[in-house]
């Protein structure tokens, strides 16, 4: 999306949306790679950071 001139704060918000349509999905590492794209787009998205802590959360209890 940056290549395309997309600004980072827009950029984010379209991945962590992704991400939450990845949950809805039941797309759990998908979900993980789409929030960790939110944020390389800004490291500021608390939300996106928050997200994705539950859901490796969620990703680590399917593993035990």
């Amino acid at each position: 999306l940056r290549q395309k001139g997309w600004d980072p704060g827009h950029a984010s918000v379209l991945y962590y949306n992704l991400g939450a349509i990845y949950w809805k999905l039941g797309q759990k590492d998908k979900t993980v790679e789409a929030l960790e794209a939110a944020l390389r787009e800004d490291p500021r998205n608390d939300e996106a950071r928050e997200q994705l802590r539950l859901a490796r959360e969620s990703l680590s209890k399917v593993g035990d």
